[in-house]
């Protein structure tokens, strides 16, 4: 049972993410690593402060290993 990014957990089914600091479900996103992610970094910034009822909020960001992962609020 692996965590990602010591917070993050996928259920034995792969169905769905749990974010441990909350109990919430969450959509978790993970991509290479992109050259840019000091730039992405500081947009990921602006948009966890965020609140708008159109925007899924950001719950977490940054690297895992050598991996960019971005986690946002369930549905």
């Amino acid at each position: 049972m692996p965590l990602i990014a010591d917070r993050f957990f996928r259920t034995a089914d792969d169905a769905e993410v749990v974010d441990l600091a909350t109990a919430e479900i969450v959509r978790l996103a993970i991509e290479p690593s992109a050259v840019n992610t000091r730039e992405r970094a500081a947009v990921c910034d602006r948009l966890s402060d965020l609140r708008h009822p159109l925007l899924v909020p950001l719950v977490d960001y940054g690297m895992h290993g050598g991996r960019w992962f971005e986690a946002h609020a369930g549905l």
